[in-house]
């Protein structure tokens, strides 16, 4: 539903919306373009906000919020929209793709191929040794999993022995993951506890978790169950 909207209230939805620098106003013809959209409807991608119920305060709005205007018989008329986490993790894997391909292209991919196969081999040892809680295994591989995508898409024919090595670790960190994950024993359970204790605790616990949130709250979770 498009609402057309006072001056005053335009500034408010503005202020509510952290300022015009912290989403996209754009007509929504162009943005249905750039996006090739043929509608941007409430559904998969999309979650579309109750624009008076935003400015009473009853409704909130995700991140990344789009602001479409369209021009309603000589007035403007807006839609507010923001993305689903889906589509939030799409753009951002694929900012996080970019960024990293940008780094290895500004260096011998040879270097970068080996400085990789060695994060993914110390990260099966941490695993194996239960160095780290599974919890954080999952997040440094799917950081170490994008540096991966941008190598391979990088590689060239000749560059085959790097690729097999390639290839190997990251089976051995799956098999050790695998293992892992599969040990119920008593004392299994009891050092995975242990280990996610730290961040229910918030001591002795790696600080890359710092700003997950969400990941903390489920270690949190599963060391007091």
């Amino acid at each position: 539903m498009r609402e057309r909207l006072t001056p005053p209230e335009q500034q408010r939805l503005l202020a509510l919306l952290g300022g015009p620098e912290n989403l996209i106003i754009q007509h929504e013809s162009e943005f249905l373009e750039q996006t090739r959209c043929p509608a941007l409807k409430s559904g998969d991608a999309w979650i579309q906000c109750d624009i008076r119920a935003v400015l009473v305060g009853s409704e909130s709005v995700g991140p990344e919020p789009v602001l479409l205007r369209r021009q309603d018989q000589d007035q403007s008329a807006v839609r507010l929209f923001h993305p689903k986490k889906e589509l939030l993790l799409q753009n951002v894997a694929a900012e996080g793709l970019d960024d990293m391909s940008a780094i290895i292209a500004a260096r011998p991919w040879l270097e970068a191929a080996k400085e990789i196969i060695s994060q993914v081999d110390a990260l099966t040892l941490a695993c194996t040794a239960r160095e780290l809680p599974t919890i954080e295994i999952k997040l440094f591989w799917q950081a170490l999993w994008i540096a991966i995508c941008a190598l391979v898409e990088m590689r060239r024919e000749a560059q085959v022995t790097e690729m097999s090595r390639l290839v190997a670790s990251m089976q051995a960190s799956a098999a050790a993951c695998a293992r892992r994950g599969g040990d119920r024993s008593p004392q299994a359970r009891y050092s995975e506890a242990l280990l996610n204790s730290r961040q229910s605790l918030s001591e002795h616990h790696n600080s890359v978790l710092g700003g997950f949130q969400e990941l903390v709250e489920i270690a949190r979770t599963i060391s007091e169950s």
